[in-house]
């Protein structure tokens, strides 16, 4: 009962955040996107990298949405409700159904593998359909956010702090 009642205030709090920062919302054109039909077995797979984070993704036609991350639900793998809603911002914003997704990553922290994961989603869309390409950019989906942390210089405390320095 507890448990239901969790999973209830995550929804509740999940369609809060997406109505409260929903962006002006971009619209195909009104034509029909052509997605690439996949066989049985068959998928698309692309790379995603955040800071020291890597992201695997492979596209398999399924029924409804399905994402599982290192061979969990994407919900039980991120337990913060931005990691969520960021992981499934590409698949949200173009309105794709019929898919499973399987993600594998490794490496740096919780928010960063999910950024990784959804520019490999959005990577993976572009190839299962190059429209989505338009859709994707400009919402930013498709940049690869190159911030790192500095690394620790020698004769420093940090990457750039010294210690205090007195002319006399």
């Amino acid at each position: 009962m507890d448990e239901l009642n969790k999973q209830a205030e995550q929804d509740a709090a999940l369609d809060a955040l997406e109505t409260m920062n929903a962006p002006e919302e971009i619209v195909f054109e009104g034509k029909d996107i052509v997605i690439k039909e996949l066989k049985k077995g068959e998928y698309v797979e692309a790379v995603g990298r955040r800071k020291t984070a890597s992201a695997r993704v492979r596209i398999f036609s399924g029924k409804g949405k399905k994402l599982t991350v290192n061979d969990q639900d994407y919900q039980k793998y991120f337990k913060n409700l931005i990691e969520w809603k960021a992981v499934m911002e590409p698949l949200s914003k173009t309105k794709i159904d019929g898919v499973e997704i399987t993600a594998h990553v490794m490496g740096g922290g919780a928010h960063a593998q999910a950024e990784g994961i959804a520019l490999a989603i959005a990577r993976a869309l572009t190839k299962l359909s190059p429209e989505y390409r338009g859709v994707l950019k400009k919402l930013g989906l498709l940049k690869r956010d190159p911030r790192k942390k500095e690394r620790k210089k020698f004769g420093l405390k940090a990457a750039r702090k010294a210690s205090q320095w007195a002319k006399r």
